[in-house]
């Protein structure tokens, strides 16, 4: 999942289902961990700024984008949310990590 706020990747998580599950809720005993932005496969780079792109028509928009990946590795995009879950950034991560997110976060909102 990578989070955008005006079409600027705050941070980006990758859910990981409990064993023996298909399903990434929290609820259903999922974990988030965060994925640094160097750390993004540039296939879904390349896939999210194409989006990105299409959707900068819309001024000051916030959504995520949801990916899956093919048993060959090639990203799928499943889902964008125009509600995109900035509050998952407390789950995840450490002190520093959080502080600079949030910073970002902040400085995007007082844009």
């Amino acid at each position: 999942r990578m989070i955008y706020m005006n079409h600027k990747l705050i941070y980006s998580l990758s859910r990981i289902a409990k064993k023996g599950s298909l399903f990434t809720n929290f609820h259903q005993g999922a974990v988030a961990v965060l994925v640094p932005q160097k750390k993004i496969p540039k296939s879904v780079k390349k896939m999210a700024r194409k989006i990105v792109r299409k959707l900068s028509v819309f001024p000051e928009a916030n959504y995520s984008l949801d990916f899956i990946f093919t048993n060959t590795g090639k990203p799928l995009l499943v889902e964008m949310n125009t509600t995109p879950g900035f509050d998952l950034l407390h789950i995840v991560g450490d002190e520093k990590i959080k502080e600079r997110n949030f910073k970002e976060f902040i400085s995007v909102l007082s844009k």
